[in-house]
């Protein structure tokens, strides 16, 4: 995500390979899912995703992201 950290919206760049829905999942410290987004079905390409996180308080996140058999967490740092 980028710019990260990140005070309200970030913007994520990703590809699908498969004509499939993407899950986003945005998981506190905790393990819990504080936001969900999943997109419709789309043909195989590169995207944005703008992610608001502004009702979100500060600290560490984690940015999970599910497309098919493919899925990848990252780290996302939540600054007010």
């Amino acid at each position: 995500p980028m710019p990260n950290p990140v005070t309200d919206v970030t913007t994520v760049q990703y590809s699908t390979g498969l004509d499939v829905e993407t899950i986003f999942d945005v998981i506190d410290g905790v393990g819990n899912i504080v936001k969900r987004i999943v997109t419709p079905v789309l043909p195989s390409a590169d995207y944005e995703l703008s992610l608001d996180v502004s009702n979100l308080g500060s600290g560490t996140y984690y940015l999970r992201m599910t497309s098919g058999p493919f899925v990848s967490t990252q780290p996302l740092m939540v600054v007010r």
